[in-house]
Parts: C-alpha cells; structure tokens; sequence
C-alpha cells in the first residue's frame, strides 16, 4: 500500500536540558537526553518550546557543541544541550542568551500577590495588579527593564519576555528566597525601605506631622514614623515590624544581630 504523500516528515533531534530547566519536562525526559521529533520548519526556539522548555528561562544552547541563536534553523539529526542562566565556569567563555546585567526590578502577575509584599519588604521595586492580562505584563516589563515573575508557564514562551522567571514554589517565604537566589539579589535588598501596598520608597516623617494620621496609643508609644511618598501610608515599628523582621531572620536574610539596614 502506498504511504500518504500528506503525512508529515517527521525529524528528529536529541536534547539535553540542565539545571532547572529539566523542571519543564516529562519526568522520564530530566537529566538525560531525549529524542523530539517535529516536522516542517524549525528554529531552535520552537524545537525547545515544542518539548516544553520557554524560551525566557534558557541562557545558552548549544548545538553540536557550538553556541546558537534561538532562531537558528534546525534540520534534524542536531545534538541540542539547553542550560538556564549560567553559572559554570566552563561556559564563561559562551556568550548568554538573556541581556546582563541581570534584573533587580519585576512585574508579577496575578498569582503571586504575597511574594510582591515580601519583595518590597526586602527593598525591590515590584509592579503588581491585578488587573494586568498578559499581553499587559510583556509590554510593561519590556518598557520599563522588568524581570517577569510568574506561576504561569504560558507567558514565558511569548518571544517578547527578554527575563522571565517560572516561580517553583506554592509557599510565599519559600518563593521570595527562590528568587532571590535566582536573580543574585542578596547584595540588593533594602529591608523596610519599601511601602508592601503600593511600591512607594519610604522616608521619614516628623511625629508631629503623623499624630492626626496613627492611632493614638502608636503615636503616644512611638518616636519614629515613615511615611510612603506613593500612597502616603505611615508606617511605625510596631507589632508588624516585628514580627516581619523574625520573619525575614528566620528566612537567613537577616542576622539576630544586623538588624534592617534602613526604613521603619
């Protein structure tokens, strides 16, 4: 019987994906290569998003063992080896995907409200609302140099994402040290120096001018306010203060002894 001459010719490449990047696979797929078969015209990108790896999260490919561009075209019989941001030292002389430096101010979508507050506790400069759609999120974070933070793998495929981050976790506490760890943010936090409502920067304020705007027992117990130059919101060390403070000890992100750097 003769073949249908409509059927796809289908090619196959093998790939091997390190690090984090395996998180995007079948479990029988991690932390070996694996044969992907596609058909028609292919480019690098779209062979990796076809097996399920976005291309914001991919740092360096190589094929045949040479660096390439992720509109490559691929043929099939290629060897492909996809890593996320780099590290090793033996691929310092390759040069990365993704733009450096790598950045220190996000837009998150709708799913990661509390890791936003927790961001801006620690001093980062975080765009978050609920009413921004996908499209909306790109575009932002591709005006204004943000890292796109997301618990939705469908927005990292979009080609416009230049840094986008697929956050693992479901905890809030363990998600702000994912992404701190990812980003290499540990020399960049300013604790308290934030407003968590709003993103404002935060600064100092008379008492005398905050004794209409706190509760009288804070004002009376209190020598200390700041005031959000965003939404105007004081804030005091009071009770939150610290309970967020053993908080961020307990995450290691502050010593017994440190103490916040600036803010209330």
């Amino acid at each position: 019987m003769d073949s249908d001459p409509h059927a796809p010719l289908w090619r196959h490449v093998t790939i091997r994906c390190y690090r984090e990047l395996n998180d995007f696979l079948p479990v029988a797929s991690r932390e070996r290569r694996f044969q992907f078969r596609f058909s028609g015209q292919a480019s690098l990108k779209s062979v990796l998003e076809g097996a399920g790896v976005p291309q914001a999260e991919i740092d360096l490919v190589l094929v045949g063992g040479h660096p390439a561009a992720l509109d490559h075209p691929i043929t099939g019989g290629e060897r492909l080896e996809a890593f996320p941001l780099l590290e090793s030292p033996a691929l310092d002389s390759f040069t990365p995907l993704r733009p450096r430096p790598l950045p220190d101010t996000f837009i998150l979508d709708v799913n990661l409200g509390r890791l936003a507050r927790l961001l801006r506790l620690s001093g980062l400069d975080c765009l978050y609302r609920r009413d921004l759609d996908d499209g909306e999120i790109v575009h932002l974070a591709g005006e204004q140099g943000r890292g796109i933070l997301t618990r939705d793998k469908g927005i990292l495929h979009r080609s416009a994402v230049i840094h986008g981050y697929w956050v693992r976790s479901t905890d809030p506490e363990r998600q702000l040290i994912e992404v701190i760890h990812h980003f290499g943010l540990e020399r960049r936090l300013r604790f308290f120096s934030r407003c968590i409502r709003c993103n404002g920067l935060l600064h100092t304020i008379s008492r005398d001018d905050v004794r209409d705007r706190v509760p009288t027992g804070a004002w009376r117990e209190h020598r200390h306010f700041f005031v959000c130059d965003g939404c105007g919101q004081v804030y005091w060390r009071g009770s939150h203060y610290r309970s967020m403070t053993q908080t961020l000890t307990r995450l290691g992100l502050l010593s017994k002894t440190q103490g916040p750097e600036s803010g209330p």
